[in-house]
């Protein structure tokens, strides 16, 4: 199969999936809507959305070009908001740690626990998968939710250890590692100083708190604070999410279908888009959210089969594409993108210049200068849960198992209460599902 055919076959093949993929993904999008409608900033883009998709569908020419470029912008948007929550929700796990553990200082009894009896379990569940990824995430996990108990000096060696893996590796894939790392510590800032601004607040109110010394009614109006705001940016994340998938979809369609080709699913489900399209927006103005209804649901039958097929078809071209080490067409290369599940991967070209020992030393020393400005005038309460969520992101640091048995048998025993060693060993059997 020559490169000029391996394209075509795969142009129609990711115009097939996007066409099956927006009925299905538009279809669930407008339904959730029925029952949760949009209100505020979510109705506005919610009009925004559904008016360049139209555009899209509808027009030819230039006017096509504008409205998917507006939507490519609005994608950017939508992006950067969810950037902005996802570092809040970063900022939240912190305070949400403290909160868990404090929970236990109210309880009237708590059982006894044997230091080396819980730390023989939880190594026999950590190594009992064959799976180096399981047992590496276990581990990961295990640090997280056990009181730490090392120096700043330690703490630092260590993320500076994980830094240097990237040393000759891609440039992109060592900043990304390097946001990771300031997100978890609740220190990466993203999105306008005025968005989301009582969230913002909230979450400064709740890192300020003092956790040492709390009474049950502070905590009770800590919880309901930080359960308030949790579950608002759930929502709000939930909907961009769905959204941005519906508009991963038309931006692929459009970008392959500029040659006017009608595929077979086009011809299937333009009607039942329209009509849900249609749907959404008089539901805005009006303000009734009517079902799509049953008849329309029909088309959904002839995508029987046809759906699997088309993604095996898609993977197999793309296999081809890649062992033939054929020079992508940059349509091509946003479409796998689009119609990948990285809902919000960049369509931009990854900096893949090699990481030079230079650069890394100085974005090492930036990363490490962020986390101790970030833990100026903190608690040690606090101290210890930014350094465990932080260590969560690192490469696994033990060498074997006796050095795995060490650590947790030093941090159980550094517990000063029962309150404490119950609350962390409750919480990491919850996290493994036990």
């Amino acid at each position: 199969m020559n490169n000029t055919t391996l394209s075509s076959r795969l142009s129609g093949t990711y115009q097939e999936l996007a066409w099956m993929n927006l009925a299905a993904e538009l279809y669930n999008f407008y339904e959730a809507r029925c029952a949760l409608p949009p209100e505020g900033e979510a109705a506005e883009i919610f009009r925004k959305a559904f008016c360049l998709v139209k555009a899209i569908l509808s027009a030819d020419g230039e006017d096509k070009q504008q409205a998917l470029a507006a939507l490519s912008e609005l994608r950017n948007d939508i992006t950067g908001k969810v950037a902005a929550l996802s570092a809040l929700t970063d900022r939240l796990m912190i305070p949400e740690y403290l909160l868990n553990r404090l929970e236990y200082t109210f309880k009237a009894e708590l059982p006894a626990r044997d230091d080396e009896q819980e730390a023989r379990k939880l190594l026999q569940f950590i190594f009992n998968s064959d799976d180096n990824i399981t047992v590496n995430q276990r581990i990961r996990d295990m640090v997280m939710q056990l009181p730490v108990r090392m120096t700043k000096q330690r703490f630092f060696d260590l993320i500076r250890q994980g830094m240097a893996v990237y040393e000759d590796g891609e440039t992109a894939t060592m900043e990304e590692f390097a946001e990771r790392i300031l997100g978890s510590a609740g220190l990466l800032a993203r999105g306008q100083a005025a968005e989301y601004a009582q969230w913002r607040q909230a979450a400064d109110e709740l890192s300020a708190l003092e956790f040492a010394d709390m009474s049950k009614e502070q905590w009770d109006d800590a919880e309901r604070k930080l359960v308030n705001v949790e579950d608002g940016m759930e929502i709000l994340v939930g909907f961009l999410c769905e959204l941005q998938q519906v508009i991963n979809y038309v931006i692929c369609i459009g970008m392959l279908a500029e040659d006017g080709t009608v595929v077979e699913a086009e011809e299937q489900y333009r009607p039942l888009i329209t009509a849900i399209l249609d749907l959404g927006l008089a539901a805005l103005e009006d303000g009734q959210w009517i079902p799509v209804p049953e008849a329309e649901l029909q088309a959904f039958i002839w995508m029987e089969g046809r759906l699997e097929r088309a993604s095996a078809d898609a993977a197999r071209l793309e296999g081809i594409s890649d062992e033939k080490g054929a020079e992508e067409l940059d349509t091509l290369r946003q479409a796998r993108l689009l119609m990948s599940t990285s809902v919000f991967a960049a369509l931009s070209e990854r900096n893949t210049q090699p990481v030079t020992g230079e650069y890394l030393n100085k974005r090492t020393d930036e990363v490490l200068t962020a986390l101790q400005a970030g833990m100026e005038g903190k608690s040690r309460k606090y101290l210890r849960a930014m350094m465990a969520a932080v260590l969560k992101e690192l490469p696994v640091f033990f060498n074997n198992h006796t050095e795995v048995m060490n650590y947790v048998l030093a941090s159980l025993s550094g517990c000063r209460d029962l309150a404490e060693k119950n609350a962390c060993l409750d919480l990491l059997w919850a996290v493994y599902g036990q």
